[in-house]
């Protein structure tokens, strides 16, 4: 992870973010190939670049304490932002051509149903992404594409695995950005679900399941399986996550996504000692592994197959953003996880018992 990006406002990290995000999206519409989608693509990477453009200048103005009625305004047009933008960057190699030729398109399209061919679509984006890059590189000694809500998160692994599922993507590796962000989300989980005990409802069930199981009566598989499907609707109201989003993400993979904190998936050789590189390769194999027939599944389907189509426009777009909002909102509140609270326990336990042993010496001295 770039140290520097680490060292920016977190709301700067989640506006640039946020842009990046746009631009990704406008790239997955250029998969379908039509002028529709085309179009669509150059608004929303136009839309990318002045929110970007925006957050930088703004991030300038109060780095640099600029009064009030010179800043830039909300209601100010890209012209203004170009030339305020000049301002702040020395670098006279900073071609803004692209970006403001992209933007004259945008203006075309939306006014005029002005429609280009394919080949110019895809050089106008690509010069403009590449001169909005060169700006983030010039006045922030970063990549903008490396901008990421990854690194809001707390977890180095959490951030390791989201931010390759963002590459993946960027890539246009389905198959691999779906298992990053399986990998991110159920790791994510398991470390949450170690600092959400209180209950102990999980071995509340365990106990009542293994009493029932004695019991000869040919209705106690049903009632067995109620408890269970019980218990896991009850893990998603402990995790404080929206059931019908929940279930959306689950959709993917109905056979393995479970939220149970009693059968959690991950590689058995996984340490939290382990260098994070380490860690997140182990989870990739693993998470390919386990969804090996999913992928092969996935992988039958052309780009034109509603399944795949509801994939590439609907789940990743989905998964990125749930996946993020879970993970901030979980790291809001910190907690001992239950081994350090039992932990302790064995130690206000020991203290007290060695403290009751001192006192019976003294006195029977």
């Amino acid at each position: 992870m770039d140290t520097e990006i680490s060292k920016l406002d977190p709301g700067m990290i989640r506006r640039m973010a946020y842009s990046k995000e746009l631009y990704l999206l406008a790239q997955n519409l250029l998969t379908t190939g039509n002028d529709i989608a085309n179009a669509e693509a150059i608004v929303i990477t136009d839309a990318a670049i002045d929110s970007l453009l925006r957050t930088i200048i703004q991030h300038f103005e109060l780095k640099n304490q600029i009064e009030p009625k010179n800043k830039l305004r909300p209601d100010e047009k890209f012209p203004t932002v170009i030339s305020k933008l000049r301002i702040h960057i020395k670098d006279n190699s900073i071609d803004y051509n692209p970006i403001e030729y992209l933007h004259n398109i945008r203006n075309q399209i939306q006014h005029n149903n002005f429609l280009l061919a394919d080949t110019q679509v895809h050089k106008s984006l690509t010069d403009a992404i590449m001169g909005s890059i060169a700006i983030t590189k010039s006045l922030l000694g970063i990549s903008w594409m490396d901008v990421s809500l990854a690194y809001l998160f707390e977890d180095s692994l959490s951030q390791e695995l989201y931010n390759r599922a963002e590459k993946s993507y960027s890539k246009g590796n389905i198959d691999d950005t779906i298992i990053y962000l399986i990998a991110t989300f159920e790791y994510a989980r398991i470390m949450e679900q170690c600092n959400i005990y209180g209950s102990f409802i999980s071995l509340q069930k365990f106990v009542t399941e293994q009493k029932l199981k004695k019991i000869d009566n040919d209705n106690i598989d049903s009632i067995l399986e109620y408890i269970k499907i019980l218990h896991n609707e009850v893990e998603i109201v402990k995790l404080r996550l929206d059931y019908k989003e929940y279930r959306f993400y689950s959709d993917i993979a109905l056979d393995l996504l479970t939220p149970s904190f009693e059968d959690p998936k991950g590689p058995n050789n996984y340490n939290p000692e382990n260098p994070t590189q380490q860690n997140a390769d182990l989870y990739y194999d693993y998470w390919k592994e386990t969804l090996s027939e999913h992928l092969q599944s996935w992988k039958s389907l052309n780009a034109e197959n509603r399944a795949m189509k509801d994939i590439r426009s609907e789940w990743i777009p989905f998964a990125f953003r749930f996946i993020e909002k879970s993970i901030l909102t979980w790291q809001r509140i910190h907690r001992r996880g239950l081994m350090e609270f039992i932990g302790d326990i064995i130690e206000d336990f020991k203290y007290t018992t060695k403290k009751i042993q001192d006192e019976n010496i003294i006195k029977k001295k």
